[in-house]
C-alpha cells in the first residue's frame, strides 16, 4: 500500500458526523518561459507524505510542463481529519485541477496517490490526458505479517514512546525498502513528526480506510477497468509493501484498447520517487515524449 498504509498510527477514532473536507493544496512549478504549452503534470504523494515529497521528481521532469504537487487535506497543513469521505476528496481534487485552467492533465500518483488518481480518472475522464501509477495499489491484496502488525492499535504508540518517531521510522524502512536507500532526511523527519502526532495518525488511518481497505481497493479495481487514457506503470523491483503481482493485475484490468507501458526500476523499493527521483522523472518524460499532449 504505502509506507503510510503500513505505518499509520492506529487510534481508530470513529465519528458519525463527517468533518468538512478542505480542498487539497497545490504547489505549482510553472513551465519554462516561452515553452510550448503541454499538458500539466499533477503529482499525488504516498499516504503520510506531503506534496513536497515529490518535489525532486517535479524538478527533474520536463520543464516545459507545468508541474503541480498535491497536498492532501489533513496530512500536513490545516486541521487533522478523523474521517475522509472519498467522494468529497475526489471532487475537491477535481476542482483544484480545474482551477489550473490548463486543459487535461497527466495524473501521476505514488502508492495511495495512484489509487486516488485511478478513481479520479474514472470519475472525470475528460480531465485526464494520461495516468502514471507509481507502485500503486489498484486491487485487493493480502497484507504481509509486518503490515498487519503495523496496523495493530497498540503497535505504533508503544514504539513511538520507546524509540521516538525518527528512529522508529528508520527501523521500519528495511521492511519497506528492502535495502537502505537515499531518502532526504527532511522528508523522513517530516513524516516521522506526523507519525508522532495522534491526530495526524488518525488522519492517515482515515485515508487508509477511504482508499486502501479491501472494499475501497475493489472500487479502485472497478474504476481501472474504465480508464481509456494511456497508462504508465512504474514499479520498484524491491517493493516489499505491494506484491509484484499488482503489475499483472493492473495490465489485466485495463481495457484492451488502453495504451500502457511498464517500467521496472531495479534499484528501488516502494518509495521509489523518494529513492530515485531522477529515474522516476526520466520514465515519465520518456512515456510522454511521443505523445501530442
Amino acid at each position: 500500500m504505502v509506507l503510510a498504509a503500513a505505518l499509520p498510527g492506529t487510534e481508530r477514532a470513529r465519528r458519525r458526523i463527517e468533518p468538512v473536507l478542505p480542498p487539497p493544496g497545490l504547489e505549482v512549478l510553472p513551465p519554462s518561459p516561452g515553452a510550448e504549452p503541454r499538458a500539466p503534470i499533477v503529482l499525488l504523494p504516498a499516504l503520510g507524505f506531503a506534496g513536497r515529497s515529490l518535489l525532486p521528481v517535479a524538478r527533474a521532469l520536463d520543464g516545459r510542463r507545468l508541474r503541480a504537487l498535491v497536498d492532501p487535506p489533513g496530512i500536513e497543513g490545516g486541521p487533522p481529519l478523523p474521517s475522509i469521505d472519498a467522494d468529497a476528496l475526489l471532487d475537491g481534487l477535481a476542482g483544484a485541477i480545474d482551477r489550473l485552467d490548463a486543459g487535461p492533465v497527466v495524473l501521476a500518483g505514488h502508492s495511495i496517490g495512484g489509487a486516488i488518481a485511478v478513481r479520479l480518472a474514472a470519475r472525470r475522464p475528460e480531465r485526464v490526458a494520461a495516468l502514471v501509477l507509481i507502485d500503486a495499489p489498484v486491487s485487493p491484496f493480502p497484507l504481509s505479517w509486518w503490515e498487519r502488525l503495523a496496523l495493530h492499535p497498540a503497535t505504533w504508540v508503544a514504539l513511538l514512546d520507546l524509540l521516538g518517531p525518527v528512529l522508529a521510522v528508520r527501523l521500519a524502512l528495511p521492511d519497506v525498502l528492502g535495502e537502505p536507500a537515499p531518502i532526504r532526511e527532511q522528508a523522513l523527519r517530516a513524516y516521522a513528526e506526523r507519525l508522532d502526532s495522534r491526530a495526524r495518525r488518525e488522519t492517515m488511518l482515515a485515508y487508509h480506510d477511504a482508499f486502501l481497505d479491501r472494499a475501497a481497493l475493489g472500487r479502485t479495481h472497478a474504476a481501472l477497468a474504465t480508464v481509456r487514457a494511456p497508462v504508465l506503470v512504474i514499479w520498484g523491483a524491491r517493493d516489499r509493501v505491494l506484491p509484484q503481482s499488482m503489475i499483472d493485475a493492473t495490465e489485466a484490468t485495463l481495457p484492451r484498447s488502453t495504451a500502457r507501458a511498464i517500467e521496472r526500476l531495479p534499484d528501488a523499493g516502494h518509495l521509489l520517487p523518494l529513492e530515485r527521483p531522477e529515474a522516476t522523472a526520466r520514465a515519465i518524460d520518456a512515456f510522454l515524449a511521443d505523445r501530442s499532449f
